[in-house]
């Protein structure tokens, strides 16, 4: 019972930070998060004592975390944003003090859609080899 009210006290205070990227304007993105105060038995975190590494979790639908941990060694992850072309990648993020124990997840969920890599466009499958000359009309392409 008092892991289903976590779960619903959390889902209830949870607020999402989104935003969309071109991968060719933007080829990385840094993803920040707030550092946690509490661990998962709601004890006290003091990241400037205690603190470790972050460990980032990821998926490819809100609240489904299937890859991950992506470890860092501060609030911030760096995403390749050519890796998650044409994706909408959802995060969120825990902390490991440096006695191994875990703090709750974050309550921020990351939306971080990346838009495809737009393909340039094709040539004309036969150009010309001879330019026109001034007695010649040029034919326009089709």
């Amino acid at each position: 019972m008092k892991n289903l009210l976590t779960i619903l006290l959390l889902t209830l205070s949870v607020s999402a930070y989104a935003d969309t990227v071109d991968p060719l304007q933007q080829p990385l993105s840094n993803l920040n998060c707030a550092y946690p105060t509490e661990r998962e038995n709601n004890d006290p975190l003091d990241w400037a004592t205690e603190g470790g590494t972050i460990n980032w979790y990821y998926g490819f639908a809100s609240g489904a975390y299937e890859f991950g941990p992506v470890n860092t060694t501060a609030c911030q992850w760096v995403v390749d944003n050519k890796l998650f072309a044409g994706k909408t990648l959802y995060a969120t993020a825990t902390a490991t003090d440096k006695q191994g124990r875990v703090s709750i997840y974050s309550k921020t969920e990351w939306v971080h859609e990346v838009l495809p890599i737009a393909l340039p466009p094709k040539p004309p499958a036969a150009l010309p080899t001879t330019p026109a000359t001034s007695d010649q009309k040029a034919t326009p392409l089709p």
